[in-house]
């Protein structure tokens, strides 16, 4: 186990021309606790949310000063799934099940953005 972590899945909104971020519109999250993912493998597009630590303020890094990108639902369906035949964690099938209905769902852009905090 490592730090903690939280998904927040959602639409990821093109950036404003004066941006260099697209703001992800947060949909559902869930949170793994301290299974310490690092989803960074993926790649991802720069992303900006409002809200994990309360409040309307724009979040552009987690807690351990990672910026935040937004990564495929599949990729990170995908990294859990491999996870949890490693280690029967109960907090995986919730998150792959949220993943799945994520990924089913009907959004233009999702995305999925790994918070630690």
């Amino acid at each position: 186990m490592g730090y903690e972590v939280k998904l927040y899945l959602g639409e990821v909104a093109a950036p404003f021309p004066t941006e260099t971020r697209a703001f992800l519109m947060e949909v559902a999250s869930v949170d793994l606790c301290k299974v310490g993912f690092d989803f960074t493998e993926h790649g991802g597009v720069p992303v900006y949310l409002y809200g994990p630590d309360g409040g309307n303020t724009r979040t552009v890094e987690d807690r351990y000063g990672k910026q935040l990108v937004a990564i495929t639902p599949e990729s990170a369906l995908n990294s859990l799934q491999r996870a949890a035949k490693r280690d029967s964690y109960r907090r995986y099938d919730m998150a792959i099940a949220l993943l799945e209905t994520f990924i089913a769902g009907k959004f233009d852009n999702p995305g999925v953005v790994v918070y630690g905090h």
